[in-house]
């Protein structure tokens, strides 16, 4: 949900190289001047395993800040689960979302587990 100034938040979410940590393709973006005041949105994507870094900017540089902006809030689910959320940022706060990680126990891991 935006502050009273939602015109001036935008934000993006660009895949990852997990070995250089850097951003690679647009997945989806929102730009300036999309938003009212106060306003909820909410997007779902099918995405393929990897590494994603969510981005969210406020023009003025304030974030969702000070009296005027006190009642806006992000946050982030993956299949349901909300994973990331906040309220205080400046002009900018990135968030790198790890999706699909499924750990696999070593041979040796799951022995000693056993024992």
């Amino acid at each position: 949900q935006t502050d009273e100034y939602g015109h001036e938040t935008s934000w993006t979410l660009h895949s990852v190289d997990a070995e250089t940590n850097a951003q690679t393709a647009l997945i989806a973006d929102v730009g300036e001047n999309t938003y009212g005041p106060f306003q909820r949105d909410s997007i779902q994507l099918v995405l393929a395993p990897g590494k994603y870094r969510f981005t969210l900017r406020d023009a003025m540089g304030d974030g969702f800040c000070c009296s005027a902006g006190h009642d806006g809030w992000y946050s982030v689910s993956i299949n349901g689960r909300e994973v990331l959320r906040g309220d205080r940022y400046t002009r900018h706060i990135s968030h790198d979302v790890i999706i699909g990680y499924d750990p696999k126990m070593s041979d040796r891991g799951e022995e000693w587990q056993e024992a």
